[in-house]
């Protein structure tokens, strides 16, 4: 008897479980889409990151031909959680240079594709920044100025960029 009332017990929580859902749902997702503009000119792959004002996790979007976004969260374009966000918006030159030659470091001596080690590399064979294509400002969700509030139904979202900010 003792026995059977102890099954009991564990499996009550288990039914309990079964039937009203365990574990959280997530977030309320809301669908976000929108146009990046500079200069009042679509922006061809900008990397558009929307930042929770209360911090998380972001929701990402990349930027098509005509400009237009939509963010993802988990999912390919699910959107992102309703709530507050600041955004940040970044495009690199194509061909910028992100890592040193190996080949010139050293005196040219060292072949291509060596492994190197110590210091970060100095002078002319170390890797220049890559070049921005958007004013600095907007790189940074904490200093671009711009907000969006998501929320359910909301309209696509419009970021003008200005070269002189």
């Amino acid at each position: 008897m003792r026995l059977m009332k102890r099954g009991i017990f564990c499996v009550l929580p288990l039914a309990v479980c079964l039937i009203a859902g365990c574990g959280s749902k997530g977030p309320t997702m809301a669908p976000v889409s929108g146009t990046v503009t500079l200069d009042g000119k679509e922006l061809d792959g900008a990397s558009v990151n929307f930042v929770p004002a209360e911090g998380g996790r972001p929701a990402t979007g990349q930027t098509d031909a005509s400009g237009k976004f939509k963010l993802t969260y988990i999912n390919p374009s699910d959107g992102a959680p309703v709530g507050k966000y600041k955004v940040g918006v970044s495009k690199l030159a194509e061909g910028a240079d992100r890592m040193a030659d190996p080949s010139k470091v050293a005196g040219g001596t060292t072949p291509p594709g060596t492994q190197l080690s110590g210091p970060p590399i100095k002078g002319a064979a170390a890797a220049k920044p890559p070049k921005s294509l958007v004013p600095a400002k907007y790189l940074n969700p904490d200093t671009s100025g711009i907000t969006v509030e998501v929320k359910s139904g909301m309209e696509p979202v419009k970021i003008e960029l200005k070269s002189g900010s």
